[in-house]
């Protein structure tokens, strides 16, 4: 099957049926449009998606998972997956009392409108070209926490042993995600589930045995500084 094709069922998948139908009980706490516009204009008339919002907070939380993974194909040891990527954290300067504007609770900001981690996928062969699907929103609660769920769409170089191919069928596939620019003492990923919850597969050849998901703290001899990463697993056997 072409490519593309498989590309796109892999997208499509992400979403189950009905999860694009209008729900009206969704809409609590949305409000009036007139108190929607006020209050974004004020949350965001001194806000700088470049700064990292961890002031006196200190340490910034993400808590990352992937879902709804979608294996599209396995083909000279690169792995092509689409998947809901998930990223939760905390923002003090998007805290609001929802009594001051007509009992809204949540605004749905588009991504590029406000800051967010830098996670980049370490075994990825695509060049980087800024964030995908920028058109995607975020929901943001007055609480000030961020919930983030891209759908994506990525292809990775899966180094394996020719032994282990050959005797089990079997390839272990890691995607890595690492925070580009900081250190663990100013984002600090963490998982939410120790595995990837429903994994499909579009490649006949290969069936998804399990998956198993990691945080990693990273120090090097040579400086003080520790890194994190979260890293995800696909174990893969071929059927034929």
């Amino acid at each position: 099957m072409d490519t593309m094709v498989l590309r796109l069922l892999g997208f499509l998948m992400l979403f189950p049926v009905g999860s694009l139908s209008a729900d009206v009980s969704n809409n609590v706490g949305l409000g009036r449009y007139e108190d929607r516009a006020r209050l974004k204009n004020d949350l965001f008339v001194q806000y700088d998606r470049t700064l990292e919002p961890n002031d006196e907070f200190g340490t910034i939380r993400v808590n990352h998972s992937i879902s709804r993974a979608v294996l599209v194909s396995f083909e000279n040891g690169v792995m092509e997956v689409s998947f809901w990527n998930g990223m939760q954290w905390f923002d003090s300067r998007l805290v609001w009392d929802p009594s001051a504007y007509g009992n809204v609770s949540k605004l749905d900001i588009l991504r590029t409108d406000i800051w967010e981690p830098d996670f980049h996928v370490i075994e990825s062969i695509e060049p980087y070209n800024g964030y995908p699907n920028p058109s995607i929103y975020a929901t943001v609660q007055n609480n000030g926490h961020i919930l983030l769920y891209p759908p994506e769409s990525l292809k990775v170089a899966c180094p394996y042993n020719e032994q282990d191919l050959y005797t089990n069928s079997e390839v272990l596939c890691t995607m890595k995600f690492s925070v580009w620019t900081h250190t663990c003492r100013e984002i600090e990923p963490h998982i939410e589930s120790e595995d990837i919850e429903t994994v499909y597969s579009l490649d006949h050849r290969w069936k998804v045995v399990s998956t198993k998901a990691v945080r990693n703290v990273l120090r090097n001899s040579c400086c003080p500084e520790i890194f994190c990463d979260v890293t995800y697993t696909f174990h893969l056997k071929r059927v034929a």
